[in-house]
């Protein structure tokens, strides 16, 4: 749906001339051109991939964010850098206070899915984009974007009001209780005072509501209820509502608070060396606290095997965030790298992580990502791969660089350097995270990408490219017309597959066949229109989902569960030696998981 909705906004655009706004940085259509190869080479690693549908689903999501790029970059007229910040900002903030909304009145919103399923993770909060990690990734950005704004501001209520909110992300982060999140701002605000301007504004900002946030922070804390979120126990609603009092008033004082110093403030001249010399004494302080924490012993706790016992949900949210121990990360990077070195050119093919993992993983955990961008494309996309992405981003801090250096002294240099903290704090999140395969998380970073290296904060750069250009405009339509039918391809299909499985569910197999076969019409490289088609087959034709499932394997022929499908009709069929054959396949592929051992060797598959 979003490859679809975005690049029919920007073919629509170019054809009536209303794109591009203006004329384009050169560096922008670098980028695009490079974001676009790594979206295609995704789709053509079907030629090599074991599962071809699934490649094509990895290519559709970078096209999706090929088109958001797209979009930021020819609809921004120039100079519009600071409207696209503040409205990012505007919704990233909207977000924190639903985050923290559906944990201080969790009546209003609906039943969490995640935590049905997984009730240990009932105290780190995940609402709305259902995984906390993700969340704390994207609220991260929302905290280091709002100190930007707090500093680069034009009037005393805009810097006011981006200080006094600051607390929400911060108190958010800290609720869901995620590592990769706080690493993700601690970069973003390193950065933010490297590259930023106005870093006394900055710095009263980061005071305020770094404090506010502590207060927020040590009273969550004293209310164990709230912050393990066990909202059906007597006493929850009382903390929460005291949460969301204290909150108010909070965020109100700090708003207070900034306006009334913000006269002293602006009067304040600090002298270059006095900047230079406290930055000089952070970055001692900061490699100090470094050295102090041992970073050697952290590293082996990360690397050691996570335990496997269920720590409950009590106290999880500051035990965890305060724990260096393994979770698995490192041994999901490991078997990404293992996966590299196998194919170092061109990977294993799109989506081949997952498959790779179940064969070779060190854990007995059911695995579909690498938990790190630069990772996973590596070991899935090779080095052609990377450079294609690390082009990319490239492009971009390039560009934001030229801008912030080029335009010294200016709103748009101040900008640049805000905007590029924001866009590392987000590529520090892949890095640690699987926030690519989250749109939610991951569209604010191509976002800040698209106005860094487009026209929003370009005016003053000489190396364009005209607006009337018709190479571009003819480029741009025909690669948007092609991303159009990619997206129309997917959406079609899955929209046919959830109806097959939707009609089987409520015993309409008629239906459910015919669904499923029409979603195999629109992408026949796919495997799961044909297990669909297979499993609908079963009650009726044994033989012919036996057949049916064969097709289904010669797209996806590492997928355990299609083999343990396969070896279930075979048997039915009558074909003996072909169930066991099937079954032994997918003894060979499963991940490593005690009981689905257990239950594969006991040949049985129910």
């Amino acid at each position: 749906m979003l490859a679809v909705l975005v690049w029919w906004v920007v073919v629509a655009g170019v054809v009536t001339r209303l794109f591009p706004r203006t004329a384009l940085p050169r560096e922008s259509v670098v980028a695009g051109v490079l974001i676009v190869a790594f979206a295609s080479f995704t789709v053509l690693s079907i030629a090599w991939a074991s599962d071809n549908g699934g490649a094509f689903d990895e290519g559709v999501r970078a096209v999706g964010y090929a088109g958001i790029f797209a979009l930021v970059v020819l609809g921004s007229p120039g100079g519009s850098g600071r409207s696209w910040l503040t409205g990012l900002a505007i919704g990233l903030t909207a977000l924190s206070a639903i985050a923290l909304a559906s944990r201080m009145i969790p009546g209003l919103f609906p039943s969490q899915r995640v935590v049905a399923a997984l009730p240990e993770t009932a105290g780190r909060l995940s609402y709305p984009l259902g995984y906390w990690n993700g969340l704390g990734a994207t609220l991260a950005l929302a905290a280091v974007l709002l100190i930007a704004l707090a500093g680069t501001a034009r009037s005393t209520l805009g810097r006011a009001a981006a200080t006094a909110v600051i607390p929400l992300p911060a108190l958010a982060v800290f609720l869901t209780s995620s590592r990769g999140a706080s690493i993700a701002l601690a970069v973003g605000l390193v950065l933010l005072f490297v590259f930023g301007r106005e870093r006394l504004r900055m710095a009263v900002a980061t005071a305020i509501g770094g404090v506010v946030a502590g207060v927020l922070v040590l009273s969550s804390t004293a209310r164990d209820l709230f912050i393990d979120g066990r909202t059906g126990a007597v006493g929850f609603d009382n903390q929460a509502h005291e949460m969301l009092l204290l909150t108010l008033v909070l965020v109100a004082a700090a708003l207070t608070l900034r306006a009334l110093i913000d006269p002293v403030v602006e009067r304040v001249h600090v002298p270059r060396r006095m900047t230079v010399g406290v930055s000089i004494a952070a970055g001692l302080i900061l490699a100090a606290g470094l050295v102090a924490v041992n970073p050697l012993e952290r590293w082996d706790q990360l690397k050691a095997p996570p335990k496997l016992d269920n720590p409950g949900t009590r106290g999880l949210t500051t035990s965890h965030l305060a724990s260096t121990e393994g979770t698995g990360r490192y041994q999901f990077w490991h078997a990404g790298w293992t996966a590299f070195k196998s194919a170092p050119v061109h990977g294993v093919g799109a989506a081949g992580y997952e498959p790779w993992w179940a064969q070779h993983g060190s854990l007995d955990y059911f695995v579909r990502n690498a938990h790190s961008l630069p990772i996973e494309v590596a070991a899935e996309l090779g080095v052609a791969g990377l450079l294609l992405l690390f082009g990319f981003f490239g492009a971009v801090i390039y560009a934001g660089s030229r801008t912030r250096r080029s335009s010294w002294g200016g709103d748009e240099a101040a900008l640049a350097g805000g905007a590029l903290a924001v866009l590392g704090a987000g590529l520090a999140a892949a890095a640690v995270e699987w926030t690519w395969e989250i749109p939610g998380a991951f569209v604010p970073v191509i976002v800040v990408a698209g106005v860094l290296a487009g026209p929003a904060l370009s005016q003053s750069r000489r190396s364009l490219v005209p607006r009337r250009s018709l190479l571009l405009a003819v480029g741009v339509a025909v690669v948007g017309l092609v991303c159009v039918g990619a997206g129309a391809i997917n959406l079609a299909s899955d929209s046919k597959l959830r109806a097959s499985q939707e009609a089987a569910r409520d015993g309409n197999y008629r239906k459910a066949a015919d669904d499923a076969r029409a979603s195999r019409e629109i992408e026949p490289w796919a495997a799961a229109p044909r297990l669909q088609e297979a499993l609908v087959q079963e009650p009726s034709d044994v033989r012919a989902a036996s057949r049916t499932v064969n097709g289904a394997i010669e797209r996806s022929n590492e997928d355990w569960r299609i083999w343990i499908v396969a070896s279930q009709l075979r048997g039915k069929a009558g074909d003996r030696k072909g169930a066991r054959a099937a079954l032994l396949r997918a003894r060979e592929l499963a991940p490593p998981s005690p009981a689905l051992k257990d239950l594969l060797y006991s040949g049985t598959t129910r």
